[in-house]
């Protein structure tokens, strides 16, 4: 079984007995639902559209459920070792800048297809914040992550308190957290049952309740600072195919780049390549990322970290 990816920051009260749990593999939807839609004409219908969801909810139920207490144990040790690893450095470092990426499979960093491999874009984005801040002259800025595949913004949303999984626990762990990156949103449109205004609303309600959410968790720890960015949500293999899905992403992303623009704690970052099936960025499955698609997307994030920790007052 792949390693559950979890990495979480130091809390800085030191306590490094706390654990995250991670879903295991991604069950969103596969390949195969998005091939089997791809010579449909015209725009799907409802019935297309609930069937491609009853698959995935299928799959959650029959290999995700039995797996998720192997999974807590794993993932507990691992979590375990990197507290005691990184903790020293953080509690010395009064400057130190810490970030937590928080989504689904494509924050875990799933490629899918024959690669069972797992590269998050966070371990990307540490090691690109590294090459503009030399040791000598700034104090590191570490990047912690949970994804956690097929889940729905909806869904975590739902859990925002949970004690293993919840946003806001990540939050409460790290009361000093500089910036929270959210991706999130492309199982919302792979479950959704109908289109148009009403589908996008609902993505774009949850997700913007989590930005809001957060914020107001890291007030609770008395963190006036900490911002929010939300990464577009990408294309797909799916979105490809069936135009009401590409429709509802488009207008959830202008949504959330206007949620940017009404609050200056929360910034928005269009995902920066579109889905082509000749790009090698993109995972054979259609919907994943392949390594080096994880490793660009840190590359190009990188730059508007910089600027958000650059622009923040400090605590």
């Amino acid at each position: 079984m792949t390693t559950p990816q979890y990495r979480t920051i130091p809390a800085d009260d030191g306590d490094n007995n706390s654990a995250g749990r991670t879903a295991v593999q991604s069950l969103e939807l596969e390949t195969g639902a998005h091939y089997r839609l791809e010579h449909a004409s015209g725009r799907p219908n409802n019935i297309v559209i609930i069937t491609a969801s009853c698959i995935f909810l299928a799959c959650i139920v029959l290999v995700i459920r039995p797996m998720e207490r192997i999974a807590k144990q794993e993932s507990s040790d691992l979590s375990h070792d990197l507290d005691a690893e990184t903790s020293d450095h953080i509690r010395k470092d009064n400057e130190h800048k810490s970030i937590f990426c928080f989504g689904d499979s494509l924050t875990y960093g799933m490629v899918g297809g024959d690669d069972m491999g797992t590269y998050p874009y966070a371990t990307y984005l540490e090691k690109e914040l590294a090459l503009s801040a030399p040791e000598m002259t700034q104090p590191k800025t570490t990047v912690g992550y949970l994804g956690l595949p097929g889940w729905t913004a909806a869904n975590m949303l739902a859990h925002i308190n949970d004690a293993t999984d919840g946003m806001c626990t990540m939050i409460r762990k790290h009361p000093k957290l500089s910036l929270l990156i959210i991706l999130a949103g492309t199982n919302d449109i792979g479950v959704m049952t109908d289109a148009g205004n009403a589908a996008a609303g609902r993505i774009i309600e949850s997700i913007a309740d989590l930005h809001k959410g957060a914020i107001d968790c890291a007030k609770s720890m008395n963190n006036y600072v900490m911002h929010t960015l939300a990464i577009g949500i990408p294309g797909s293999a799916y979105q490809k195919y069936m135009r009401d899905a590409a429709e509802v992403a488009s207008h959830v992303n202008k949504a959330l780049d206007n949620l940017a623009s009404s609050d200056e704690r929360i910034s928005y970052m269009a995902f920066p390549f579109a889905y082509n099936d000749n790009d090698s960025r993109w995972s054979k499955d259609g919907l994943h990322l392949s390594q080096g698609g994880y490793a660009f997307l840190a590359q190009v994030l990188a730059p508007q970290v910089r600027q958000i920790l650059e622009s923040m007052q400090p605590t």
